[in-house]
């Protein structure tokens, strides 16, 4: 198994990779969250959480994959920037509003799982 080498990133492939796992997360999450709740309900049930969450990490994987098929070389490089690109927005938003949890963690963890293998598969 070769070590990891972030000496040589496309950033282009970076970028597509993002925003690829984002528009999927943003659209299939809005998509699930709109059918699964109650119309005029203000708050969303664990359930369809956990369920949005899980559609993120497959956006993730997806992510990854295409950020691995760009760059067509260090493809899991690739599909962890692509994810750690996300996270790091993320942070920006959620460490001042103080709604960090070990859930967002967790979910974190599995993203950057995920579109590493997303840029493995894509070899």
């Amino acid at each position: 198994m070769s070590n990891l080498d972030f000496s040589n990133i496309n950033v282009l492939a970076v970028l597509t990779g993002f925003l690829t796992d984002f528009a999927f997360t943003l659209l299939v999450g809005f998509l699930v969250v709109s059918l699964m709740t109650p119309a005029g309900s203000q708050q969303v049930s664990p359930t369809v959480e956990l369920i949005a969450n899980g559609l993120g990490v497959v956006g993730a994987l997806i992510g990854g994959f295409v950020a691995g098929k760009i760059a067509g070389r260090q493809h899991v490089e690739h599909g962890l920037l692509a994810s750690g690109l996300g996270l790091a927005i993320s942070l920006c938003f959620i460490l001042p509003s103080g709604q960090f949890t070990l859930a967002f963690l967790g979910f974190a963890i599995l993203n950057l799982v995920a579109a590493g293998y997303g840029g493995h598969l894509s070899r």
